[in-house]
């Protein structure tokens, strides 16, 4: 959630946000994190499941595609 709050300031509402305590809570934040990517355009290759499963292939998709669309972002804001 940080990496996108630095990619896009204002796309996470921290107030939705859970302390990540439960099972639960693990599987809101995860959700919430590929809609905060979709929202701001990232493109997605990974499950919700593979958030909580700490899939590291497929969080280093994630973390990329996060990172290209603020590339993206900062070239068309010159």
């Amino acid at each position: 959630m940080h990496l996108l709050k630095a990619s896009e300031p204002t796309a996470i509402n921290w107030d939705i946000v859970t302390p990540g305590e439960s099972a639960e809570d693990c599987e809101t934040n995860a959700k919430y994190v590929l809609s905060v990517a979709r929202k701001i355009n990232c493109t997605i290759f990974l499950l919700w499941e593979d958030i909580v499963d700490v899939k590291p292939k497929m969080l280093t998709t994630l973390v990329g595609s996060i990172m290209a669309r603020t590339i993206e972002a900062r070239k068309t804001r010159r």
